[in-house]
């Protein structure tokens, strides 16, 4: 048997920590997914903040793989107590393959890497990992409203804003023209106007025809502010039509200084709220489409999430490890090594 090295001891003690973590993680998102509030929200990301930073740093340093096996299924069993079923019992598994393969690009990584660098090496295996976790947490929160009814599952539909990037990315890939939707702080009148002004250079005529639903939101619109308008009153038509449409898929007025983002993502909300409260929705559905539509949607808006925890736990995981280093528990040396390479 090989001998322990100060390395595999360091990693034995990752695992002991990791449990603790993984453990109150799971504890606290079936809280959250049975009674979501903001403190129990909070709680999470702390602790799952601290899950990540734990298993980032198992990811430089497990180099034997039983012990990296162990790291993985101390960060994803815990979860069968709170989702006992055989399906979730798959998911794990296919999470499981995710979470060990962020471990072996890890160490790739610091093999084919000429120097370490403790950032540039956990980012390559950080993805895999997230997207592990992701895939495990939805799965639970899957199995907690599986069997809640239709008037408990629908006031649930609430897309936070990775959602809402994530599905205008999409939007972009399939209408380039709509790239601005992707942006930060891109206002409902910063939309209409570039829309203008692409209608403007594919038509010889600037002021673009109107649907008779908006004329009397135009008129209104006009009396109100027949004082304020200047030189450029097509633009003020155009806009003003533009939220009046904009508003009827929201709901609400819109002044136009909102930001488009949150606005579409109420109308996709809306909109999903009236199809699945809908009569012939109910009567010819699944009961099961409700929670498998939540559950898509809480893979989407956390693997954004991830991706921002993954910032304070990789600087936690980085301070931890230059701890270790000058406690001499962990070391780094310079060994000759020969490289391949294109002769030039």
């Amino acid at each position: 048997m090989t001998k322990l090295t100060r390395r595999d001891i360091f990693g034995v003690g990752i695992l002991a920590f990791l449990l603790v973590f993984s453990l109150l993680s799971w504890r606290l998102f079936f809280e959250v997914a049975t009674r979501p509030d903001i403190g129990n929200t909070l709680s999470v990301a702390a602790w799952l903040t601290l899950l990540l930073a734990t298993y980032f740093l198992g990811m430089v340093v497990w180099r034997r793989a039983s012990l990296a096996w162990i790291g993985v299924g101390i960060t994803l069993v815990p979860s069968l107590f709170f989702a006992p079923n055989w399906y979730h019992l798959l998911f794990v598994f296919f999470a499981g393959v995710f979470l060990f393969e962020s471990v072996r690009m890890t160490q790739q990584e610091m093999i084919d890497r000429l120097s370490f660098h403790f950032f540039r090496t956990v980012r390559t295996g950080s993805f895999s990992c997230l997207f592990a976790l992701s895939l495990t947490f939805t799965s639970v929160y899957y199995s907690t409203i599986e069997r809640e009814s239709w008037e408990e599952l629908v006031p649930r539909f609430s897309m936070g804003e990775g959602t809402t990037t994530a599905l205008f990315q999409v939007a972009v890939y399939l209408n380039p023209d709509w790239k601005n939707l992707a942006d930060d702080g891109t206002t409902v009148d910063d939309f209409l106007l570039s829309l203008q002004k692409q209608k403007e250079e594919g038509s010889e005529r600037g002021v673009p025809p109107l649907s008779n639903d908006v004329l009397p939101a135009l008129i209104a619109y006009l009396t109100e502010n027949r004082d304020g308008l200047g030189e450029d009153l097509s633009e003020q038509l155009a806009l003003a039509a533009g939220r009046a449409q904009i508003a009827t898929l929201v709901g609400r007025p819109v002044s136009g200084d909102e930001k488009i983002a949150n606005v579409f993502s109420v109308a996709i909300q809306n909109k999903i709220i009236t199809l699945l409260r809908g009569g012939e929705m109910t009567r010819h559905a699944s009961p099961t489409i409700v929670p498998v539509i939540l559950s898509v949607l809480l893979f989407l808006t956390l693997l954004p999430l991830g991706s921002l925890l993954a910032l304070p736990a990789l600087l936690v995981g980085f301070l931890v490890f230059r701890g270790a280093l000058w406690l001499k528990v962990l070391a780094i040396e310079n060994i000759p090594r020969e490289q391949k390479t294109l002769v030039p």
